[in-house]
């Protein structure tokens, strides 16, 4: 395991996550003329009734909804955990997804339930994998319905396109042809890539067309996360409210900062604040959405991860060659016990 973190962190690509948010942030800080006074003055006169809220909200929305999203992935694969142990590996996994490049997080809690008999590395991975499909899932819908709201096209036009959005969502879902077209064109690609296809299928398969739709509409939920947050923030930064966008109008620019998020850099810090700044350049000045696209950043990413950084240490340690992971007791978990649900 430590030779495998060790080769991905020192992989010539690694970095680049970083370089792209660091190089990004400096063009905007240079564009936007950045004074660090400027952008205390701004924190100063900001509503921290608004800021206190949104940072306990989303860091609870973040690690327990995300968990619980997740465990009841795990369960559906048959796995034999406790929700409280999938939110102490959530919780330690986040300051190493932040941190550490090329997925290690995401590798390092895939090892974690891998080391349990009923599951295997492969479909561990799979759930680690079909949980990040259902956030892109999530995060698309979103921007699917920000371009709706912003669309001069008569109502009609608008239920019709609507309904064949939601047809084709539901005929994939449930379409066992396309899961196997899907899992033979992973395969010719590569014998790995097949195999953690299949783990994300397997996941896929075993669900009931109900259980299919929920976990579909849990990933829009949580990803509602992010539009809630640039909400409050813009609220708590810019006191003049005549200038705040109508509910049309942040959804379409709120969701084109979310997605935007997903782009490849250190924890979406760089594309966030420059989709912001772009979107709603008519709310603020470039210097107070820099510090909203910055303060965006830390709420959503930063916190968590030092809200973690104490269950970190036992994680890696459960997950170290000879280390007591899922195989093994007790588990990682918050409620302090040791025993795991059956299955």
């Amino acid at each position: 395991m430590r030779g495998l973190v060790g080769k991905l962190v020192a992989h010539r690509w690694s970095w680049l996550p970083v370089a792209i948010s660091l190089t990004l942030l400096a063009l905007l800080a240079w564009k936007a003329e950045v004074r660090l006074e400027g952008m205390g003055e701004r924190l100063c006169r900001a509503n921290w009734a608004i800021l206190s809220v949104t940072l306990i909200l989303s860091a609870a929305w973040h690690l327990g909804i995300g968990a619980h999203k997740w465990w009841r992935i795990l369960r559906a694969q048959g796995a034999p955990v406790s929700y409280w142990e999938v939110l102490g590996v959530r919780v330690g996994a986040d300051p190493i997804r932040f941190v550490a490049p090329m997925q290690v997080g995401a590798l390092i809690s895939s090892v974690y339930f891998g080391k349990l008999q009923t599951l295997g590395f492969s479909r561990a991975a799979g759930s680690v994998l079909f949980d990040k499909a259902l956030n892109l899932f999530g995060a698309v819908v979103w921007l699917y319905v920000g371009f709706a709201a912003i669309a001069q096209v008569p109502i009609t036009w608008q239920l019709a396109i609507h309904t064949m959005v939601v047809g084709m969502v539901l005929t994939l879902a449930g379409s066992g042809l396309a899961r196997r077209t899907i899992l033979r064109i992973a395969e010719k690609l590569h014998s790995k890539v097949g195999r953690l296809t299949g783990g994300i299928l397997s996941v896929f398969e075993k669900l009931s067309p109900t259980e299919k739709i929920g976990f579909l509409l849990y990933g829009v939920l949580f990803q509602l996360r992010p539009l809630a947050v640039c909400a409050l923030l813009l609220m708590a930064f810019q006191p003049d409210t005549t200038r705040l966008p109508s509910p049309r109008q942040f959804v379409a620019c709120g969701s084109v900062v979310a997605v935007m998020s997903n782009v490849p850099s250190m924890g979406g810090i760089g594309p966030r604040e420059a989709a912001l700044m772009e979107a709603f350049k008519n709310v603020a000045d470039p210097q107070t959405l820099l510090t909203v696209g910055l303060t965006m950043s830390f709420v959503l990413q930063i916190f968590p991860a030092i809200l973690g950084i104490p269950l970190m240490f036992r994680l890696l340690k459960a997950v170290a060659p000879g280390g007591k992971a899922a195989a093994g007791a007790p588990p990682l978990r918050l409620d302090g016990s040791g025993e795991r649900e059956s299955p």
